[in-house]
């Protein structure tokens, strides 16, 4: 059989974020595509938790042993595709590019704006000029938005006169769908979902919520996650004496079941690229209060899925938890859940980026490595 014929092969490097958004997504779309090309996943760690039935996946030790196997496997093995995600993932792709055959196209996905996810690394300046520079390097980029394309040609000016850049939301499986979304629902648990970290503006929503219980005090909130907050958030909790009402239920088996019976749910993030808890929540019905500075949540909450706060401020918050409150009886849940399954499957990511890889597949030049 000859090799055109055969299933293109297809590399997927991460980092280890505790099944966060990025392993998720990725994962399924592995499981979606899985007919169509091989996969294999490179994480940056020496444990993975990821659900890849089927599908082979490398843990390395230590960065030395990432950058090793997977410059010895391109050439002993070469890919067709290397799909990275995560800022510091893509770079790590974008310097081996230079030293892999150069048959291997390189697809980085940018999960938050440049700027943004190069302040969380210890040399914020250097990642962010080594981006500028590689960056125009991939054989396609992709964003999760609109507003993260934007930022991304702001950024890097004339990104997109050299590099095929593309806006493909995440999608959701249908296992992370339940039977009955949109039937009544009378809870008044508030749930958030997210590592525990600052960017996640925990901390802003339990001050917030403390105060919006005095007027609300049938209301309780539970955050779902696990993170480098975890002590911190615990002790804020004891500080404003909520220990009844505002629980951290750490990694659940099964999140779902409770974010699609939770009155609503709400995403305090001071950033965020496309929050797939975002997205779980509108396919289950739930409805959204979330903040819109330096995320993606503008272009997809509106008055008839939920509310859009400014930004993560824990005022700010406090009146966005009073007017979810005042309008609750007004979602329609089964209507934001047809909505949002039809604009936000896994099967139609999947599409996409089956169209991508195969776009760049069969473009006639490879990408120069200089």
């Amino acid at each position: 059989m000859k090799n055109d014929q055969k299933k293109k092969i297809v590399w997927i490097l991460l980092p280890n974020l505790k099944v966060g958004g990025a392993e998720v997504f990725l994962t399924s779309l592995a499981a979606e595509l899985h007919s169509r090309y091989d996969f294999i996943f490179f994480v940056n760690d020496s444990e993975a938790e990821l659900h890849t039935p089927g599908q082979t996946v490398y843990t390395h030790a230590n960065p030395c042993h990432f950058f090793y196997r997977l410059i010895r496997l391109s050439w002993l093995q070469p890919p067709d595709v290397v799909l990275s995600s995560i800022i510091d993932m893509n770079l790590i792709a974008l310097i081996i590019k230079y030293v892999t055959p150069a048959s291997i196209k390189y697809i980085v996905r940018e999960a938050l704006p440049l700027r943004e996810a190069s302040s969380l690394m210890r040399a914020p300046k250097l990642y962010l000029r080594l981006a500028q520079k590689l960056y125009p390097k991939a054989d396609a980029i992709v964003n999760l938005s609109k507003s993260l394309q934007r930022s991304l040609e702001m950024t890097i000016p004339g990104i997109s006169n050299s590099t095929k850049t593309v806006v493909i939301p995440n999608g959701v499986t249908e296992r992370r769908m339940i039977a009955n979304a949109g039937a009544a629902c009378s809870s008044t648990t508030i749930v958030s979902i997210g590592r525990l970290e600052y960017q996640k503006g925990f901390d802003a929503l339990i001050r917030a919520f403390s105060a919006f219980q005095t007027m609300r005090p049938q209301y309780i909130l539970k955050i779902i996650g696990e993170g480098s907050e975890q002590t911190n958030l615990e002790a804020l909790i004891a500080h404003e004496s909520n220990e009844k009402s505002i629980q951290l239920c750490g990694k659940l088996k099964d999140p779902i079941s409770e974010l699609a019976t939770a009155a609503f749910f709400v995403m305090p993030s001071r950033y965020e690229g496309l929050s797939n808890a975002m997205l779980e929540a509108l396919v289950n019905g739930v409805p959204v209060l979330a903040t819109k500075r330096d995320t993606s949540a503008e272009e997809i909450i509106t008055t008839r899925n939920g509310v859009l706060i400014d930004f993560c401020d824990d005022q700010k918050i406090l009146d966005g938890l009073m007017e979810m409150d005042h309008r609750l009886a007004l979602f329609d849940r089964a209507e934001i859940a047809k909505s949002a399954r039809e604009e936000f499957s896994i099967k139609s990511s999947a599409k996409y980026y089956r169209d991508l890889i195969d776009d760049i597949l069969n473009s006639e030049e490879p990408a120069s490595h200089r």
